[in-house]
């Protein structure tokens, strides 16, 4: 039995230590140290045993309060001999993107923390290795020039492997990796050009395109999200989230109305008890992540939730064409912002993340079904970054590896991806969920 143990010595902050501890089941007493740490935080770090088996454990800490100093340590250890074999750092991999292609997964992974242009590693692991312990993944490394960098996403939709790039993409033929001009993408503005759109009044803001292959706008209404003031013909313009229509004619703006306070109030009253009073509260809901199915586009809502700052949370569909909005608030999902978005016919996939003063926390994956507005929540303790359905299997990218939904009930850890000093490997992870990191 492993056991993580607390203490404060006389002297106050300078004297907390956390220990952790090999326990004999048949004395309650440790007969092995695996470690000593002091603490980051006084009285407000806190340690979790992440997992645990005859040889090894890993463990995870982070402020109880904002999540700030995350630490991460595997242990290899030897029961007969009473024998730490080995410590390590082992910092957890985010996992950006996924995509199957053929037999193979192709997994987007980067180091913790993440920033919203990351990315990192980009490796493969054969679909019919899932659940085996130590599966060794392939680094992908040819590719041209020897560099993935800066990957914003991928793409098989159009039957080939498609890696989108803010300035070219790369693509996979039968035996190779070549380079293509790169096309716009939801996450890269890389091929529209848009006259009325002074980019340099507001860099880094204009990110989000959803267009249609192959036609131009003059062709064809294209529709670019927003959440912030477009600068038109250097000065700005509408303010506030919502969807521009681009076509011949020109640039029309649908805003999007995010909740009033008495909708604040009737949805989360347990907010306004915490002092968000109407004359304090600050509204501020964005649109989140997105997909677009049959013409229209699904998203859900971010917002800051602390220091005055908060919002609704909110399932929205914008029909392209009508360029008209359709809102939902479940109460599963009020509470919280939008991580990531899937639509299968009646059925939305949201991941749930609350994002306070201080680190994001998971709260897990929704499951709503619009027809009868019926929702489950699954406990995923990973902020999840992307939903994608794999064969039977739905697929979970978060902050510290791949999950898992099947068939058969709840989520499972089905791929981790790690450093245990050997490279990338996959391991089975714990079906019990709540024992993750936060």
């Amino acid at each position: 039995m492993l056991m993580v143990f607390h203490a404060l010595g006389p002297g106050g902050w300078r004297d907390e230590r956390h220990g952790i501890f090999v326990i004999d089941r048949t004395t309650d007493r440790p007969v092995l140290r695996l470690d000593l740490l002091d603490s980051l935080r006084h009285l407000d770090y806190a340690l979790r045993i992440e997992s645990a088996d005859s040889t090894s454990a890993v463990v995870c800490g982070a402020g109880a309060t904002y999540g700030d100093g995350p630490m991460r340590i595997r242990y290899r250890y030897d029961l007969r001999t009473m024998h730490l074999q080995a410590r390590g750092l082992a910092p957890q991999l985010a996992v950006l993107d996924f995509v199957a292609w053929r037999d193979t997964l192709y997994v987007l992974v980067a180091a913790q923390p993440v920033h919203p242009t990351a990315t990192g590693a980009f490796v493969r692991v054969p679909l019919a290795a899932f659940g085996r312990v130590s599966t060794s993944l392939a680094a992908v490394d040819s590719i041209p020039a020897g560099t993935l960098l800066p990957v914003t996403g991928f793409d098989s939709t159009s039957g080939r492997l498609v890696l989108h790039g803010d300035s070219r993409d790369i693509v996979r033929l039968e035996d190779r990796w070549q380079f293509e001009p790169a096309t716009a993408t939801p996450d890269s503005v890389a091929a529209l050009e848009l006259p009325f759109l002074a980019r340099r009044a507001a860099p880094g803001r204009v990110r989000r395109f959803l267009v249609f292959p192959d036609r131009g706008f003059r062709t064809r209404p294209q529709y670019l999200l927003w959440d912030s003031t477009l600068p038109v013909d250097g000065t700005r313009s509408d303010s506030g989230s919502g969807v521009y229509r681009l076509d011949a004619k020109g640039h029309h703006f649908v805003p999007l109305h995010g909740a009033d306070y008495d909708t604040f109030a009737r949805y989360r009253p347990q907010r306004v008890r915490d002092g968000y009073s109407r004359d304090m509260a600050e509204l501020d809901e964005a649109i989140g992540p997105f997909t677009m199915v049959d013409g229209a586009v699904w998203f859900g809502t971010t917002f800051y939730d602390g220091e005055g700052h908060t919002g609704v949370g909110t399932l929205a569909s914008f029909a392209t064409g009508a360029d008209t909005y359709q809102t939902w608030h479940p109460q599963a999902l009020v509470d919280w912002s939008t991580s990531a978005i899937l639509v299968e016919g009646d059925t939305v996939w949201l991941g749930l993340v609350n994002r306070p003063e201080g680190n994001a926390s998971s709260g897990g994956l929704l499951k709503f079904r619009r027809s009868t507005q019926a929702t489950t929540v699954y406990p995923v303790p990973d902020v999840i970054h992307r939903i994608r359905r794999v064969g039977s299997t739905l697929l979970l990218g978060t902050s510290n590896g791949l999950y898992g939904l099947g068939l058969r009930g709840p989520g499972q850890l089905v791929l981790d991806l790690d450093d245990a000093g050997h490279g990338l490997v996959a391991r089975r992870g714990t079906a019990d969920l709540t024992r993750r990191c936060p």
